[in-house]
């Protein structure tokens, strides 16, 4: 900004700033008292009556809580909704679940496919099939002992 252009706003708000002062000062008719002093508390009357307000104000939320995290195990966040993993399984009316191969990501030490809308691994059980072997290409998994090769699927 250019120091005319500074002056110039500086020139402008100046007057009304002092009309704004003049009418607090003269004019204005909420001539309110100073607050009363407040009584000096003990740190320990204070910590006291800071825990008897938590605690009174959410007894059955703060005890959820605390049986929910305590049953949360060892280093996981506790602020993170656990993700119930799918237990989808085949219809009993002879309906057969489709297993439906997303993606791949190969790489030779740990090859990883998403099937089902789940990451799975060699060794890993999807929806009932066990993933026997990630290739670039396709991924083979067993259901009830019949071996299914599965190719990326379009769209």
């Amino acid at each position: 900004m250019k120091e005319r252009t500074r002056r110039k706003i500086v020139i402008g708000a100046l007057p009304i700033a002092m009309l704004w002062g003049a009418y607090n000062l003269f004019w204005n008719d909420d001539k309110s008292s100073p607050p009363p002093p407040t009584p000096e508390i003990s740190i320990e009357t204070a910590m006291a009556s800071a825990e008897a307000t938590a605690k009174a104000a959410t007894p059955a939320v703060n005890d959820s809580i605390i049986e929910r995290l305590a049953h949360t195990k060892w280093g996981s966040d506790p602020f993170v909704r656990q993700i119930k993993k799918s237990t989808r399984k085949a219809d009993n009316q002879g309906k057969k679940l489709e297993l439906i191969l997303s993606g791949i990501v190969f790489s030779e030490k740990s090859p990883m496919a998403v099937i089902n809308s789940r990451m799975v691994r060699v060794g890993d059980i999807v929806d009932g099939g066990k993933v026997i072997r990630i290739d670039p290409e396709s991924v083979t998994v067993e259901i009830n002992g019949k071996r299914k090769q599965l190719q990326v699927t379009k769209g």
